[in-house]
């Protein structure tokens, strides 16, 4: 998972997040992605109230973080790191973004 500044202080299109993860070098990694909405919604707490994202992340904000999953063509599925709500959005909408790679425990 992305833990860094960005995810607090950037806001983009659907578009502009996919190409951002896909172009994102960070800690030494390349292969960074836009995370499916099943994969956020494995790091919201919903036995908090109000809800939050696992404790694990130094770098966060309560905003609605986009996802790769789309919704018909024109939108796509977001999750809110500050209630849990799902939702989804018009892909030219600016939301926030939190990149995810694949991880195997050799690295």
């Amino acid at each position: 998972w992305q833990d860094n500044v960005d995810v607090k202080w950037r806001d983009m299109s659907y578009d502009d997040a996919r190409e951002y993860c896909n172009t994102m070098q960070l800690a030494g990694y390349d292969d960074w992605r836009l995370p499916k909405l099943s994969t956020l919604k494995r790091i919201v707490v919903s036995e908090n109230y109000p809800m939050t994202i696992v404790n694990v992340f130094e770098t966060s904000d309560s905003e609605y973080y986009w996802s790769v999953s789309s919704y018909q063509k024109k939108y796509a599925w977001m999750i809110s790191f500050r209630d849990g709500s799902v939702e989804y959005y018009h892909k030219t909408d600016t939301n926030y973004v939190r990149c995810v790679r694949d991880y195997s425990p050799s690295q």
